[in-house]
């Protein structure tokens, strides 16, 4: 039996991710109270945004501004759905055609009603989101700061409506352990979120500018509001940084986007390493200090990142792309190269395969990047190392092992085999990836080198007590 999966099936699992995530954060005992204090800002924050993941994607012409005006020019990591209809559209027709086994019709036993009840509006009727105050036609952005300042931005339709919603979404998911009250920061007015007795120590803060619906958290300051303020008065954007543009032209066509940019990763990190060697004891700045000098190595060799997501009625696209300063190029192209003429994997991998990637590493040149970037104590361990699987395999690590690997590999997924293990509430992760099907094939530099590792590996697992089975191709 098979069935499309459509938007209640996403509606059912939003529901259970939100009582799982919220009440885990809740239930404790009092001594974890200061602890929860970042649970609860990630419920939150979890909240609004698998809201905006839920339909509200997007952003034509809201007001003077786009939701990008209110990501600042250095942020460490943005997230854009740029087409509102598109993407919800897309996103529908692929998971409509979306062979899987019957998971869908299972999932949908709960009734509609009460997954309409959990998130307050129809995830299947577009309209039903004006209902609350959104405007679905609009969009929806999230940037993270090198600071940790988090913020996402949508757009709404009726103010009084969406807040009027959100408020009663968290007393009903929050079980009245966040309180609101209005505050004026630099002429903006927002809500303020804070645990009841701590007016102080505000959790985060949302306000409605130009009908761009603003949510700030600034966990480390707890300054929320002034964060927010600052956001609706910038100068420079995202907008207008020419690294962002650029990558965002590399990856084309896309219902959702993501971009991170490691120049801000490396703010965060030396402020974090600052606080670190403030309180530390001569011995542990020693060893931050040599952590810190492998860490610069590595972020030497990126300038920034990111990815896209294209949806069609038949497929989703991924397609990522990483700014490498030029003198780093050559150094990154021999880890990334396979060795020889590509395999054809397509010709093993059989049409019903729900999913595929592929992907070129070179075991080889990448061990050696490793060994060059680690610290100089490292080093000698992982030479140690080498020799010590010599010793007690007869092969060397470079030659008989990593060499024998022509660095490309390819791995599927196949419609799950067992619907019970996927949905029982109790479900393993072993459970799971049993009832799914996979396949990972890799590609070998030479027949030769191939069965002499295969042997090897047999042997050692017989001798471990591993039962193995060998098949050859022309035995399959």
């Amino acid at each position: 039996m098979t069935a499309g999966v459509d938007f209640f099936s996403l509606a059912v699992l939003y529901t259970r991710l939100v009582r799982i995530f919220v009440t885990r954060a809740l239930i404790r005992a009092p001594e974890e109270r200061e602890f929860l204090m970042a649970r609860k800002i990630r419920a939150v924050v979890l909240y609004v945004l698998l809201l905006g993941l839920s339909g509200i994607v997007g952003c034509g012409g809201c007001g003077s501004k786009s939701p990008l005006g209110y990501v600042p020019y250095d942020a460490a990591a943005v997230m854009v759905v740029p087409s509102v209809k598109k993407s919800f559209d897309h996103m529908k027709k692929l998971l409509n055609n979306f062979d899987d086994g019957g998971i869908a019709s299972t999932l949908l036993g709960q009734k509609k009603a009460e997954i309409v009840d959990q998130l307050g509006f129809d995830p299947e009727n577009a309209d039903s989101l004006k209902k609350i105050g959104v405007d679905p036609s609009q969009g929806l952005v999230v940037s993270v700061t090198a600071l940790g300042e988090v913020a996402i931005v949508l757009t709404t339709a009726d103010k009084a409506k969406f807040e009027a919603y959100l408020k009663a979404q968290l007393k009903k998911h929050l079980n009245d352990e966040i309180s609101v009250k209005e505050t004026t920061v630099s002429g903006v007015t927002s809500t303020v979120l804070f645990k009841p007795g701590e007016e102080a120590k505000p959790v985060a803060a949302w306000s409605v500018v130009k009908k761009h619906f603003i949510f700030c958290i600034d966990a480390d300051k707890r300054k929320p509001a002034h964060y927010l303020a600052q956001l609706t008065k910038l100068k420079k954007t995202i907008a207008t940084n020419k690294a962002f543009n650029k990558l965002k032209g590399k990856i084309g066509k896309h219902d959702l986007l993501f971009y991170v940019s490691a120049e801000a990763i490396k703010k965060q990190t030396a402020k974090k390493r600052e606080e670190k060697l403030a309180k530390a004891s001569d011995w542990m700045k020693k060893y931050i200090k040599e952590k810190q000098e492998t860490e610069e190595k590595v972020m030497a060799y990126f300038e920034a990142l990111v990815f896209g997501v294209e949806l069609s009625g038949k497929s989703a696209a991924i397609r990522a792309y990483v700014a490498i300063p030029p003198e780093k190029g050559k150094a990154i192209h021999a880890v990334l190269k396979g060795v020889g003429k590509a395999s054809d994997f397509g010709k093993f991998i059989g049409p019903d395969a729900i999913a595929l990637a592929r992907f070129s590493l070179n075991l080889n040149n990448l061990m050696d990047k490793v060994i060059e970037l680690s610290p100089d104590a490292r080093k000698g361990k992982l030479t140690k190392n080498a020799d010590k699987i010599k010793e007690a395999t007869k092969l060397d690590l470079k030659k008989d092992i990593l060499g024998a690997f022509a660095g490309r590999y390819a791995f599927a997924l196949y419609p799950p085999s067992s619907l019970g293990k996927l949905i029982k509430p109790n479900a393993r992760p072993k459970d799971i990836l049993s009832a799914i099907p996979a396949a990972l094939l890799v590609q070998m530099a030479s027949a030769e080198k191939a069965t002499k590792l295969m042997a090897k590996l047999t042997d050692l697992a017989q001798q471990g007590g591993v039962p193995l089975q060998m098949k050859a191709e022309k035995d399959a």
